[in-house]
């Protein structure tokens, strides 16, 4: 079955250097300065993607990939996995609270526009908002 999709990864292959092409050596004039760097980074990413998953699926043996996904689902459902992955979310939390507060400070001290002081003191209380919120939600839930 994955083979099938081998004509899909050959043709993203072939769109991404279109693309990359278009975007380095065609529009190469100041008036589509943007499109032209649009082209090449989508142009890449494409490109790359498309050897990446071609030579997937030429030296990936399905029964392989098989045993792969088997063994990713049990890690992904491990009750010590999932507890390293609440514990390192609660501690980014934490420690990105301090961040954006400092930048808060930083950039109020810098004489930024209060635009963007109120932005980013904005996304510092919709985190605590939802902090408050999914705290209080999975503490009835569980």
């Amino acid at each position: 079955m994955k083979r099938n999709k081998l004509w899909l990864y050959i043709l993203l292959t072939i769109a991404g250097a279109v693309l990359f092409y278009l975007g380095g050596f065609v529009l190469v004039s100041r008036d589509v300065k943007q499109i032209s760097g649009l082209g090449i980074g989508l142009g890449a990413a494409l490109f790359c993607l498309g050897i990446g998953k071609f030579f997937d699926v030429l030296l990936v043996s399905h029964t392989e990939s098989e045993k792969m996904k088997r063994r990713i689902a049990i890690e992904l459902n491990d009750e010590r996995n999932i507890r390293l992955k609440e514990k390192v979310g609660a501690k980014i939390n934490q420690i990105l609270i301090y961040l954006l507060s400092l930048l808060v400070m930083t950039m109020s001290f810098m004489g930024a526009k209060s635009v963007f002081i109120l932005m980013v003191a904005a996304i510092m209380f919709i985190q605590l908002g939802l902090s408050i919120i999914l705290f209080n939600y999975y503490g009835k839930r569980m």
